[in-house]
Formats: C-alpha cells, sequence, structure tokens
C-alpha cells in the first residue's frame, strides 16, 4: 500500500481509519498534495473536530484528575553532617 501510494504521487499515507486520516491531512506539512481541492474542503473541518475533541478530552481528564485522591508526600531524609 505505501509503494502504491508513492507511485500515485500520495506522500502521506493513512490505513484506511478516518480519523487518521484526518490526523494525516492535518499534519502533512509542507509535503506535496496530491488532492489539494479536498485538503481546501477537508482542512477546515478537521480544525473544527479538533476543537471539539479538545474540548471534550479536557473536560474528561479534568473531571477524573479531581476524582483521583492527592499523591502522598514523603519528606527528605534529614541531611548528614560531615
Amino acid at each position: 500500500a505505501v509503494l502504491a501510494g508513492l507511485e500515485r504521487g500520495r506522500f502521506n499515507i493513512a490505513c484506511g481509519d478516518l480519523g487518521l486520516g484526518l490526523l494525516v491531512r492535518a499534519t502533512s506539512g509542507l509535503a506535496p498534495r496530491a488532492t489539494p481541492l479536498m485538503d481546501l474542503v477537508v482542512l477546515p473541518l478537521i480544525a473544527c473536530v479538533a476543537f471539539v475533541y479538545r474540548r471534550v478530552w479536557d473536560s474528561i481528564v479534568l473531571r477524573e484528575a479531581t476524582k483521583a485522591p492527592p499523591p502522598p508526600v514523603e519528606e527528605a531524609p534529614p541531611a548528614e553532617e560531615a
């Protein structure tokens, strides 16, 4: 699949998973574009999806972090005098 994609001029190849495909399109950087018109349509969609995902995951992490008990504080051993 990788060699076939390179022969078609695709330098960033995803495995077929929609989420991974969106991630590849969003992070392809300055690599040559095989489908520039599709990228113009998909990239704004990726930005909206990423905004929602980030908000959802931030709320989940904050909720779980407030449930967890604080870690125990260990005291340093006394310094030895020479």
